[in-house]
């Protein structure tokens, strides 16, 4: 059993805070003032936080797991609290990591006059967000990871005034020729920028041991200058509420929704989880058009065995990608059918798959009985033959079910892999992730 305690003191009153973890069985335990505030049990520890029920202040522990023991650490209100036993020994491991990636993120906001501010929500090193104001812009900081190839990344998101796609190209294009030179690395990041109507995100390399905050701030303070000569920053004294009717002279609130911050006044800070409900509920109440991909559907398994076959009797050792293709062939067809993606979509093109693999042997059994066929073929020969092919498919399904196997093994964990990643981005849309800064004193 493990035991941590802090003191602290805020509003001129004392908080004692005492933590008991158990690694083995996970079970952990916490009290405030000699009162229980948290018990539960955790077998997998991954890292976790416990907000503290203190008025006015945001108060959380923090267990982090190492490769052999265990770190823990209480943050107030953003500043990180050691425990009274550290005090007396020397921190390493996943306790100090945690503690120099910290230090790290508040050296760099002090640098570029940011706020750190650690989403509860969220674990490790995606807690913290540097969010504040740099020539009107709204402008929030965080770990992120580019995708091909994955590279650990400072995820810089700007909010500016809306931009038509045409119009973000150039601005692209422009801002790439104000930072040159670029190094290298970051050269090759400038391909991963995406943008939304009104916002842009722009990835920056995280080299923590290899570049100092100094080093990272006059990059990021060069890239915030010379956007200030190329985009229309959104205004910080007006509501970015659509819908609100009271845009300016009322206080505002700071909000980040996926990772974009807003200014919203407390009306339609109320009404946002209300707006993403309603679009949730017009989405589902939209028709799935399902039944659209059947019969064109079809037509792709039957245009998939004819590949099949021929890939089939001419390059046999590509068979094995003729799947994925027949695969993402029908997933294209529902995309220009307006399909709704959904678990049974993806069911429905597996079988369409199936479909079109057994269709492909088939005619692959037909092509060579044709070869074999001891005299010259003639129409009346054609139900004869149709029945010699099925009597040999059906007396050794060997073939069958090797070519089923070879067509679905790969596609299987495509669909999984697509239905998955598809599901994630729609739950980001419809119930995307929102946190509260506070006011907007920048």
């Amino acid at each position: 059993m493990t035991q941590r305690h802090w003191q602290i003191e805020l509003d001129q009153q004392v908080y004692n805070i005492r933590l008991e973890h158990s690694p083995w069985i996970g079970k952990r335990r916490i009290w405030l003032n000699e009162q229980l505030v948290h018990e539960g049990r955790r077998f997998f520890e991954r890292g976790s936080y416990y907000h503290l029920p203190i008025s006015g202040h945001v108060c959380d522990v923090e267990i982090i797991p190492g490769m052999f023991n265990f770190g823990y650490v209480l943050f107030v209100d953003g500043e990180a609290v050691l425990a009274i036993e550290y005090q007396r020994k020397q921190i390493r491991g996943a306790l100090k990591a945690r503690l120099d990636e910290y230090v790290y993120w508040q050296e760099l906001a002090r640098l570029m006059g940011l706020r750190l501010v650690q989403d509860a929500a969220a674990t490790g090193i995606w807690r913290y967000n540097l969010i504040g104001a740099r020539h009107g812009f709204l402008i929030s900081i965080r770990y992120g990871q580019t995708q091909e190839p994955v590279q650990p990344v400072f995820l810089v998101i700007i909010r500016h005034t809306a931009m038509t796609e045409a119009v973000w190209k150039q601005f692209k294009q422009q801002l790439e020729h104000a930072l040159s030179p670029l190094s290298r690395q970051e050269k090759r990041m400038n391909k991963q920028w995406t943008a939304t109507e009104l916002s842009t995100w722009i990835p920056f390399p995280y080299l923590p041991g290899k570049q100092t905050t100094t080093e990272v701030a006059a990059r990021l303070n060069q890239l915030f200058d010379a956007l200030s000569d190329l985009a229309t920053p959104s205004t910080l004294d007006t509501c970015d509420g659509l819908n609100c009717t009271h845009k300016t002279g009322v206080p505002l609130q700071l909000v980040v929704v996926e990772a974009v911050p807003f200014l919203l006044c407390s009306l339609c800070l109320n009404g946002l989880a209300e707006s993403f409900e309603r679009v949730e509920r017009e989405y589902e109440s939209q028709p799935t058009n399902t039944s659209q991909l059947i019969l064109p559907g079809l037509g792709i398994a039957f245009l998939g065995g004819l590949l099949w076959a021929a890939v089939a009797l001419a390059l046999d050792r590509l068979i094995v990608l003729t799947g994925p293709a027949i695969f993402i062939a029908l997933a294209g067809l529902a995309y220009w059918l307006r399909v709704r993606f959904s678990g049974w979509v993806v069911i429905l093109m597996t079988l369409l798959t199936v479909l079109s693999v057994v269709w492909g042997v088939y005619v692959m059994g037909t092509v060579v009985a044709i070869q074999r066929w001891p005299d010259t073929l003639m129409l009346q020969d054609v139900p004869r033959l149709f029945k010699i092919v099925t009597q040999a498919l059906m007396g050794d399904p060997r073939i069958l079910n090797v070519a089923l196997f070879l067509g679905l093994v790969p596609v299987v964990p495509y669909a999984l892999s697509g239905w998955w990643q598809h599901r994630v981005a729609l739950k980001r849309r419809l119930q995307p992730h929102i946190f509260v800064v506070g006011g907007n004193s920048f």
